[in-house]
């Protein structure tokens, strides 16, 4: 078999795209481990990526909740690399996927996929399993009988061999064992994952037809836009990265010279600043006068009306004085009535009326008079500050008329010149930006040109793969015993490496297609700690026989927890393991842990040696000492809730932050 048939995925980089900032995650090809405490978000990772790779939901934390707007994942698959977009809060929005590297992604469409059977849009599980080159096929539902509705066997059913989380680990209901429709659907997958399908040949066939059908649409797109780009005379990409490439270089030129010009205008701006001063003093001079003249005109009204008052009182104080004067006489005087004409005596009517004492009257008026010469005085006063102002006002607004021609004279002289070749350079500036955009879609549109080309090989290569399989299965179809027993094999040589109590009668059930030990069925295993190192080695044998095999599943894995029931078992799983069986298995053995992480980086190791595209992403809540010690460098997360040695403190490191 062509042992590089076998699909690759590897996972570059994790970006929850975040409202503070972006929390990125970076992969290496071979083991990565990610541990620490617990609700850090470790788990958050490889769910992430699972759901990014289709699982119906993701189920966020309120970090994530609080932090992030959507998911982005780079990834290879067979090589070619893509980005692909996922609302991780409305789980039935589109998945976006840009046909480049993390760095391109500006330079591409996306296209967009749904998750979902019913609808318009491609599927998303399709677009996977061609880029993976595995064949679209149906199953039966119920394969023991002759007449039976057909299902699509989906990039889902296939990466339940790639994935192990943390509550499938060692449970008894690992690969829906307690579901038998998903059972009977698991044990077709895995027929499909080593071409042992009856149908599978007949199948083979109607996925070259679909294949070649999906080829003539993707050549009637190619010469579509091949048209429009031969109508619209865009040059090809290596040419228009060029003009590209020239317009940044005059974008920074401009922007040099804009910025020298902003430094001298600022220069220019400090020479009139010193008669932007003066002209402000000036102003303030002219304004402080405008005011003391108002306040000065002000006061001479109210000074002048209250002389006018006082003059009043004096004309009243001497007409009392002369009334006084008539009614104080001492000899009788006789009068006639103006009313009836009787004959009246003035001493009469005297003796009926109060008369103020003249000395009185003469202190008032001679207050009054004094009164009259101080408001003078300050009416004076007033009058002369008005004179004083008004001179000095004219004087100021003289040398403020001169100040502003010379600050506007000086201006247009210094900055009018600048300012309009500033304008020339802005002006400049937004035509090489309105050509760089048109550029852009031009390098998106030849970029388009350029994947779809990429899509026609991929599918040749489909093809190829296709009739090469139909090849082998009519030549040298492989049998269930030789799989079984070759996966028998490696599945021993593996619990021999972990070194468990009693390694005997372990094979791969032909009623289950699950582990057997010392006879028992996987899940007639009592031990949680066993079934955890079962359920894992179950993954591992397969992606361990991909080595030396060709398989319909790709060489990668995902686990977690590697340590559950070994030791430390959880409240919520006590339940499900026997503790004095456990005990019994020595499950607690440090070294049972350690020989697990050993054999899979051995793995990984044999795996490189033979330049076979891999990755094992592995999450734990701790890891072996001497992982950490001589392995650090496949440790690509170390969290700690307390941030202890300087560690985030998970994967939101700014949760703190959020209020």
């Amino acid at each position: 078999m062509n042992e590089n048939s076998t699909p690759s995925i590897i996972i570059k980089q994790l970006v929850l795209i975040g409202h503070r900032k972006n929390y990125t995650t970076k992969f290496n090809p071979g083991v990565n481990i990610i541990y620490g405490d617990a609700d850090t978000g470790k788990t958050s990772i490889i769910e992430l990526i699972d759901y990014i790779f289709g699982y119906k939901k993701f189920s966020y934390y309120n970090e994530i909740e609080r932090s992030v707007k959507h998911a982005e994942m780079e990834v290879e698959l067979n090589g070619a690399s893509f980005v692909i977009k996922r609302d991780i809060f409305e789980s039935k929005t589109p998945v976006e996927v840009y046909r480049c590297s993390y760095e391109e992604l500006d330079d591409h469409y996306p296209e967009f996929y749904s998750t979902s059977r019913n609808s318009t849009l491609n599927n998303y599980s399709d677009f996977l399993l061609r880029e993976l080159n595995l064949p679209n096929i149906d199953v039966k539902q119920s394969p023991s009988k002759d007449v039976s509705k057909m299902v699509s066997l989906s990039f889902r059913d296939i990466m339940k061999y790639c994935h192990i989380n943390q509550d499938d680990v060692g449970s008894k209901n690992f690969l829906d064992l307690n579901n038998p429709v998903v059972r009977i659907k698991n044990k077709e997958t895995f027929k499909y994952i080593y071409n042992l399908l009856d149908l599978q040949k007949t199948l083979l066939h109607a996925e070259i037809a679909t294949a070649s059908t999906e080829r003539k649409s993707l050549e009637s797109k190619l010469e579509m836009i091949a048209e429009f780009l031969r109508e619209t005379e865009i040059s090809a990409a290596n040419d228009l990265n060029d003009q590209y490439d020239s317009i940044e270089e005059q974008e920074d030129s401009l922007n040099h010279q804009l910025n020298k010009l902003n430094d001298d205008l600022s220069g220019s701006n400090e020479n009139l600043r010193d008669y932007g001063d003066i002209v402000k003093e000036l102003e303030y001079q002219v304004n402080r006068h405008k005011d003391s003249i108002k306040t000065s005109e002000g006061n001479v009204e109210k000074f002048t009306h209250l002389k006018y008052e006082y003059e009043s009182d004096i004309s009243k104080l001497k007409g009392m004085l002369n009334a006084q004067k008539i009614l104080g006489e001492e000899e009788k005087v006789l009068s006639n009535c103006p009313i009836c004409e009787n004959i009246f005596e003035m001493d009469n009517i005297k003796s009926q009326f109060d008369f103020v004492d003249n000395s009185s009257i003469s202190l008032d008026l001679k207050q009054a008079k004094s009164r009259i010469k101080v408001l003078n005085v300050s009416i004076m006063e007033e009058r002369k500050k008005i004179e004083n102002n008004s001179s000095d006002l004219k004087k100021y607004l003289a040398d403020l008329n001169k100040a502003k021609n010379i600050l506007e004279n000086n201006a247009i002289k210094e900055l009018s010149p600048k300012l309009a070749f500033r304008d020339g350079l802005i002006s400049e500036l937004s035509k090489l930006q309105e050509r760089k955009s048109k550029l852009k879609e031009f390098l998106k549109i030849n970029n388009k040109y350029s994947n779809i080309n990429k899509a026609i090989k991929k599918v040749d290569e489909l093809l190829s793969k296709l009739k090469e399989k139909l090849e082998e299965l009519e030549t040298t179809s492989p049998s269930m015993q030789d799989v079984f027993s070759r996966l028998g094999t490696i599945l021993d040589l593996y619990l021999k490496k972990v070194n468990i109590k009693n390694r005997t009668d372990v094979s791969i059930s032909e009623k289950t297609f699950m582990p057997v030990i010392r006879e028992k069925e996987y899940i007639d295993i009592n031990s949680g700690g066993l079934r955890t190192i079962a359920s894992i080695g179950y993954l591992l044998t397969l992606f361990t026989d991909s080595l030396n095999n060709s398989l319909n599943l790709p060489r990668f894995l995902m686990i977690d927890t590697v340590g559950k029931y070994l030791g430390k078992t959880q409240d919520k799983y006590i339940e499900e393991t026997d503790l004095e069986l456990d005990a019994d298995e020595y499950i607690a053995d440090p070294n049972k842990y350690k020989h697990m992480y050993d054999y899979m980086l051995d793995i990984s190791n044999e795996m490189e040696d033979k330049g076979l595209k891999h990755q094992i992403i592995l999450v734990d809540n701790d890891v072996p000492p001497h992982i950490a010690e001589e392995y650090g460098g496949f440790i690509i997360a170390h969290f700690s809730s307390d941030g202890e040695s300087g560690l985030p403190v998970g994967l939101i490191d700014d949760a703190d932050e959020i209020h």
